[in-house]
């Protein structure tokens, strides 16, 4: 006689990433491992028992399963968020009861008995979720199992399947998710909502290799002799970078590319625009030029502004992001040389807790596409293993003009910002900038005036040579 145990819906708790959702529609139940036992009344809890001569059927209890389903957000209720959970079970009671602690809706629980087929419906709610008993468990002979259709939905993939006596195990080989890629030529509409579904995009093509090309040409003089400054050197030293990093920034002053191409790009200011426009205005956080030598170590696994702006950790979680950053490959990005590391979906997180590097996947990049993360996109620079190859990537960070920028282009010859485009001026800091209506009174003004305004700045002039750099 089985045992008449219950199972508790609390085994199973929410993942913090979805515990704000309004309603989780599940698409899919996936058992990964079935456990083989003796009986068609044997409970799974307890020990194995010697075989009997009436066991003519044999039990399999799921005891791995992955659930597949659909997460709307209140913050974006049309758009569609798949997540995964991978839980350890000990029997489809265990699996209803998972189900149950999520309180998701409109419920598609398929149980396969032999060969046939049943599906229930089951809608639950709060309210509902409670006094409800677990399904039975199917029985399925041995000389079945091929015919299910769940068994066939696996092993259509990579499958290893291990069989003793008492243990049949499933093991689907699972292939590990990529970031996504979109084109910046042809779809730069669907970047911004990728990011905000996986935390992370590539964007194909985001700079022409004439571009690439030709800043590489402007930042090879400076990028070369400039190496991360030790502490006791300078009074505000990068304690992040390693010592085998090179970095240069004020770009602005250094390259004509950096001013009139990059700071201009139409994809880089539509994506802002899209991600900030609860907050307004939006300008450059930091635009730097990093070289990392061959033998560079991998970063730890971290969240961008923590080291420079902390108030952005007592922000909602579920706040819309205050900065996004811009990896662009100005060479070859490889698993050998280092190529970030990204954990997709880390940015519904509410803590690094649960951040390990087996759960990264790579940006592997050609020179001229982009890696675009939100502040709150868990990353890490990779080790370069390579031994040989340098890696450069320009690293772009726009944020909302609330936040104060980590470099100062105060310093910028007048006649290089009044070469650039008033977009480009208001990116580097030179002139008054807005939040969002009905809220603005201006920010960075002078006496309720802007800046360009008071200081007749112009724009678009033509740059005399000895002014050039």
């Amino acid at each position: 006689m089985a045992s008449k145990k219950r199972y508790r819906a609390h085994q199973f708790p929410v993942s913090p990433g979805y515990k704000h959702a309004s309603t989780n529609h599940l698409v899919e139940v996936r058992v990964l491992s079935w456990q083989v036992g003796g009986g068609t009344d044997r409970d799974p809890r307890r020990p194995e028992r010697p075989a009997r001569a009436d066991d003519h059927v044999e039990c399999f209890w799921p005891i791995l399963v992955c659930l597949r389903y659909v997460v709307d957000t209140p913050q974006s209720s049309f758009e569609e968020r798949i997540g995964h959970e991978f839980r350890p079970t000990r029997g489809l009671g265990d699996v209803y009861y998972f189900l149950k602690s999520l309180f998701m809706q409109n419920l598609l629980v398929e149980a396969c008995t032999g060969q046939k087929h049943v599906a229930a419906n089951m809608t639950f709610t709060r309210s509902a979720a409670r006094g409800m008993s677990p399904p039975k468990p199917p029985c399925i002979a041995r000389h079945e199992v091929r015919k299910l259709p769940l068994f066939s939905a696996i092993t259509s993939s990579a499958t290893t399947i291990t069989t003793t006596t008492t243990l049949t195990t499933i093991t689907t080989t699972m292939t590990r998710q990529e970031i996504p890629r979109v084109s910046a030529i042809s779809e730069p509409g669907k970047i911004w909502p990728t990011v905000q579904d996986h935390g992370a995009a590539i964007i194909k093509d985001f700079l022409h290799s004439d571009v690439v090309h030709l800043f590489n040409q402007e930042m090879d003089p400076h990028v070369k002799i400039e190496t991360v400054p030790a502490a006791r050197t300078k009074d505000r030293p990068n304690h992040v970078l390693s010592t085998t990093t090179r970095i240069m920034n004020v770009l602005t002053e250094l390259s004509k590319t950096y001013r009139e191409d990059i700071l201009n790009n139409k994809v880089l200011n539509d994506i802002s625009e899209e991600a900030f426009k609860v907050y307004g205005d939006y300008w450059v956080l930091m635009g730097a030029v990093m070289e990392l030598a061959p033998t560079n170590p991998a970063q730890p696994l971290h969240r961008d502004m923590r080291y420079s702006h902390p108030i952005v950790n007592y922000l909602k979680h579920d706040a819309p992001p205050t900065s996004i950053n811009l990896l662009i490959a100005l060479t070859p990005f490889t698993a050998d040389n280092g190529a970030t590391h990204v954990i997709l979906g880390s940015h519904k997180w509410t803590d690094l807790s649960q951040a390990t590097m087996d759960k990264t996947v790579r940006a592997i990049m050609n020179p001229g596409d982009a890696l675009l993360i939100t502040d709150s996109t868990v990353h890490c620079g990779g080790a370069d293993i390579s031994g040989t190859e340098t890696r450069r990537v320009l690293s772009l960070t726009t944020g909302i003009s609330q936040l104060t920028p980590l470099e100062s282009n105060f310093t910028v010859p007048r006649p290089i910002i009044e070469s650039m485009t008033p977009l480009a001026q208001r990116l580097v800091g030179w002139s008054s900038q807005r939040s969002s209506v009905p809220n603005d009174i201006g920010l960075l003004t002078i006496r309720g005036k802007s800046i360009q305004k008071v200081m007749g700045l112009k724009s678009e002039q033509p740059l005399e040579e000895n002014d050039s750099i």
